[in-house]
């Protein structure tokens, strides 16, 4: 039985029985005062206990004491102690601005017989965005409430969680285990950096990171979509149409899904259709329109030109469930609107980010300008807020473990950084192989923020699964591997099917054969890199030009026994193995090129067949060379 099946199969057994069938997760932990004797407890002078309740059990949730208060100057918490308790600690995180608790996130810790905890994120305000942060320049408590967002919140909620544990059982958690997404992700990520010993396991998902740039990065966009450069609601889905038309099949199935928008060529200037004399029309996009779909999926620029900030990724556009698009989350329905994206960035900007002089009630989004607003935002928060640290070894040296997942196609916390960090992990931990023994990245095909899109991450359950192996891993050493996920099919959208979640770097590759709706004919496989050389290639000459195919470090292509190595159908002559193991040097015939027009970049695919564990999987990589006759 392969990795996929066996963890599928132990995933099925888990959701049918719970976790209490883990010899692990034996209750019988019990309260050794009542619950209303807590709030006679001293937790500190900054601690306001404000109820103690023992709340009845129910079909789905056991028996708890409910404990909610305050911690000064306006953090709230709530703390569940189930009276059969199981020796651990389940904490949860925030969403958005934050500002209250999220109880409904604590359910799978509590069923399950963990304590479980959460703070509100710094204030208690939820509908106000982030003007609880305005003052902080000569407000204390403003500036503290800023911090708490940023990462007090998480941090002294563990450590009075713990204290509470401590006076309620009599003694301390065996285990202690977070569980974010969005700002719950990003305050993962904080944890991990900078509280490296508060949780055991981490499970993040989706983060804002780094969330200074994430947030301006917000704002430009609405800057971007001003005036004549607005982009109708009712086009965006002859963008999603033309971005899979151009790349859905790079993945050597079509499938409606984008496995890596890294390697998607789509040009906004050459596969979109342009209106005639650029008047606008409802089928067609003006020249400023296309200049404007360029800038977004291109990234934050200065007007040096200089990159500040990747853009969306491509499949961020599909159209998802409800029929809409994933640029609804930051393309207004009306000229100048407001959106989710928007409301979230710049609120920030102008309540927390920008100094009072340039900032606050009086501040006008469109008027936000990338060359002076950029680095004082940057230059202000971005070592308090932003979660982009890469030394993890004091974490990694504590024993903790962490599974981080984001949707490539998520339109609001763009996805890009998250392997960019991932990687920056790895250069600072010292190898990819070090890195992997404590750290897990998901990065899952078609899934935007909310969850939601075409991807197949089972909306509903992704963070149980997941969830169930970070304390595997924790407490049994159990490395996740692959995951399953389903996408339920929509009538006259889209049909069932289901697909590996590979970890970072792997991706599913079909095996080409069998049904390609069904997860058991692919195969997590490192993704490959293509060079061509030489890299001007003369069809009139004859001779020899050979291509390299290079797997990531940590990858060594003895244990996949490459073969049937084509490029552009002709079938390679010979073929090695370098002696690092990592790249196979393929010799073709350059007369045997038929049908190869010249020209200054020309685009050639390689295709090859993966095989282990007696899988086979396809892949596919491209280069781009110049051709001449």
């Amino acid at each position: 039985m392969d990795k996929i099946q066996f963890r599928k199969g132990l995933f099925a057994l888990f959701l049918v029985f719970g976790l209490l069938i883990s010899p692990g997760f034996v209750l019988g932990n019990g309260p050794i005062i009542g619950c209303l004797d807590i709030k006679d407890i001293d937790f500190g002078s900054d601690v306001i206990i404000e109820s103690a309740e023992l709340i009845s059990g129910t079909s789905e949730i056991p028996e708890h004491c409910k404990v909610s208060g305050y911690r000064l100057p306006d953090d709230g918490f709530i703390i569940k102690l189930p009276t059969n308790w199981n020796g651990r600690l389940y904490q949860v995180g925030n969403g958005g601005a934050a500002g209250s608790v999220n109880e409904s996130a604590m359910v799978l810790g509590l069923k399950n017989g963990f304590a479980t905890a959460g703070g509100s994120g710094g204030h208690r305000t939820p509908l106000t965005m982030f003007q609880f942060g305005y003052h902080w320049w000569d407000d204390p408590n403003a500036f503290e409430k800023v911090e708490d967002y940023f990462y007090g919140s998480v941090h002294e909620t563990n450590i009075l969680a713990r204290k509470m544990i401590k006076a309620y059982y009599g003694v301390d958690p065996n285990f202690s285990y977070y569980n974010g997404y969005s700002t719950g992700g990003r305050q993962a990520l904080m944890e991990a950096q900078r509280f490296p010993e508060d949780f055991d396991g981490i499970l993040g998902g989706s983060a804002p990171i780094p969330f200074t740039k994430r947030t301006m990065g917000d704002t430009w966009v609405s800057t971007q979509l001003l005036g004549d450069h607005y982009i109708p609601r009712s086009k965006l889905s002859i963008l999603a149409n033309a971005v899979m038309e151009k790349c859905d099949g790079i993945d050597g199935v079509e499938d409606g899904l984008i496995d890596d928008p890294r390697e998607c060529d789509f040009n906004p200037f050459i596969d979109l259709p342009a209106c005639p004399n650029d008047i606008d029309g409802d089928n067609c996009f003006t020249s400023k329109q296309i200049q404007t779909i360029h800038n977004i999926y291109d990234g934050v620029r200065d007007s040096k030109g200089n990159l500040l900030f990747k853009g969306v990724s491509y499949s961020s556009e599909a159209i998802t469930a409800n029929g809409s698009s994933g640029w609804n989350m930051f393309v207004p329905a009306t000229p100048g609107g407001f959106t989710l994206a928007l409301g979230l960035g710049s609120s920030f900007v102008q309540w927390i980010g920008l100094p009072p002089e340039d900032g606050g009630p009086d501040w006008d989004w469109k008027t936000f300008n990338v060359d002076i607003d950029w680095d004082i935002v940057v230059d202000h928060w971005a070592d308090i807020g932003d979660t982009y640290e890469p030394d993890l070894l004091p974490f990694k040296q504590s024993g903790g473990k962490i599974i981080y997942y984001h949707g490539w196609a998520d339109s609001l916390c763009w996805p890009h950084p998250a392997p960019e960090y991932y990687e920056e992990v790895i250069r600072k931990v010292g190898s990819f192989e070090a890195t992997r023994e404590f750290f897990k990245l998901y990065m899952i095909p078609g899934m935007t923020h909310l969850p939601g899109g075409r991807g197949v991450f089972d909306a509903g359950s992704i963070q149980e699964p997941l969830f169930m192996a970070l304390v595997d891993w924790v407490e049994n050493g159990i490395e996740p591997y692959a995951f399953i996920g389903t996408r339920n099919a929509i009538p006259g959208r889209w049909d069932t099917i289901s697909r590996p979640i590979c970890p970072y770097p792997e991706v599913a590759r079909y095996s080409g054969s069998g049904d390609p709706n069904s997860a058991e004919n692919f195969m997590c496989v490192p993704p490959v890199e293509v060079r061509i050389e030489p890299e001007t290639l003369n069809l009139k000459s004859k001779g020899e030009f050979t291509v390299f195919i290079t797997v990531p470090e940590g990858y060594d292509l003895r244990d996949w026994g490459i073969s049937n190595v084509v490029c552009e159908g002709i079938s390679a002559k010979k073929g090695i193995i370098s002696k690092n193991g990592r790249t196979y040097i393929a010799k073709f015939k350059r007369e045997d090129l038929k049908n190869i027009e010249p020209g200054e970049t020309v685009t050639l695919t390689v295709k090859g067949i993966f095989q282990r564990n007696e899988k086979v999987a396809q892949f596919q990589g491209r280069d781009t060379i110049r051709v001449i006759k």
